[in-house]
This record gives C-alpha cells, sequence and structure tokens, in this order.
C-alpha cells in the first residue's frame, strides 16, 4: 500500500502518557453501551478515555468515546454484537466517539485519524450501514469487508469482500469499489476512479492488518 503520511502511534503513545503522567488499569467486567470490546490483542495499545490513558487488554470494553492508539508492531481486534470487526494494524489510532450517538440515525461511525485498519462486517449487523471517515474521505457499506489507510494527506480503501462506496467531503463524487478494487483519495480531491489492485499491494495491506 503506498505510503501515507501519518504520525507514529508510538510517539503518539509516548507524549500522551507524558502529558497525562498515568496510565490506570481498567477492569475488564464493565459493559459496553455499544457492545463493543477488545477480542484480542498483540503488542502496546492504549485507550484514551475521560482524560486518562487505559492499556487495553483482551476483554476490555469500550465506550462511545474512547480513543484507541496502537504502539508499533501492534495488532488490535475489537468485536461488537452487532456484527462489526476492527482489525487496527500498528502505528494506527482510531475514535469510537461516534458509534452510541448515531444509533438513532440506524448508522455506525468510525474515525480513523491515522494509519491502517480492516473492517468485516456480518451478515446480522444490525444498522443501516457504517461509515469510516478519514481526513481525506468517508468509506460506507452495509454487509462487507475493507481496507484503509489514512494520513493528513491522503486516503486508500480496498476492499476484500462485497461493495464499499467512497466519497471525499465536500464534493458530490462517489466511486463504489467491488471486491478486489481500490481507490486512492487525496485531500480535497475526488476519489480516483476504481482499479484492480496487483497482488504485492494487496499482500501487503492484508499482512498489516491480518488478526492478533
Amino acid at each position: 500500500m503506498a505510503a501515507l503520511q501519518r504520525q507514529s502511534g508510538s510517539r503518539i503513545l509516548l507524549a500522551v502518557m507524558a502529558v497525562l503522567g498515568c496510565v490506570l488499569p481498567f477492569s475488564v467486567a464493565a459493559q459496553s453501551p455499544e457492545g463493543c470490546a477488545v477480542a484480542a490483542l498483540r503488542g502496546p495499545a492504549m485507550i484514551l478515555r475521560d482524560g486518562n490513558t487505559i492499556r487495553a487488554q483482551a476483554g476490555t470494553a469500550l465506550r462511545g468515546d474512547d480513543q484507541l492508539v496502537t504502539g508499533r508492531r501492534a495488532r488490535l481486534k475489537i468485536a461488537c454484537r452487532d456484527g462489526v470487526e476492527v482489525t487496527i494494524g500498528a502505528d494506527t489510532s482510531i475514535s469510537m466517539r461516534m458509534i452510541g450517538e448515531a444509533g438513532s440515525a440506524s448508522r455506525s461511525i468510525i474515525d480513523l485519524i491515522g494509519g491502517i485498519l480492516r473492517i468485516s462486517l456480518a451478515p446480522q449487523f444490525q444498522r443501516d450501514r457504517l461509515e469510516l471517515r478519514t481526513p481525506t474521505a468517508v468509506a460506507a457499506a452495509r454487509s462487507t469487508a475493507w481496507i484503509t489507510e489514512a494520513g493528513s494527506a491522503s486516503t486508500a480503501v480496498f476492499v476484500i469482500a462485497g461493495e464499499v462506496a467512497v466519497s471525499s467531503p465536500g464534493r458530490e463524487h462517489t466511486v463504489v469499489l467491488p471486491a478486489g478494487f481500490g481507490t486512492d483519495v487525496a485531500a480535497g480531491a475526488a476519489p480516483r476512479e476504481p482499479v484492480r489492485w496487483g497482488p504485492a499491494r494487496v499482500e501487503q495491506a492484508l499482512q498489516r492488518t491480518d488478526d492478533p
């Protein structure tokens, strides 16, 4: 996958810990209003919540205002009761803050602040659609699997199964990606027309978002 400008997840972790000056343990017995939890984890990852930094661990329940940050060589998998699975790659930051608030609109919303992740929606996904937002693009789907990498200047989207609609904030043009195709979206520009990704680019994206 083409290199994208993004902050290092490891640097984000260090900066957050330095500013807050604390890392709090978190009880895995807590219940998540959105029914999402950390299903598996490899390497360092943190949850930013209410001004505190929490070490992520398998079983940690997630809230609708959480931000997750993975470190170098880390993988973190989130599983939700409504059929959403998110695998976060290394040096990645995502915000879960919109999931609970989007319930009345029957949408789940995830913000990919920077880095790479893979999303899989099961057939039992209970909402009208899931939206993945990045600084330069919006990807939406109902039941499918796709990979997105985002930086401040561009976003790349690749579809593993199903179809994904990709648009750019402030632009009317939308492209629909079938399985095996991808697009790149530069800041302030419309998505490029779908192209079939080569084996090397696909393999790299899959490896960077494999299960923990």
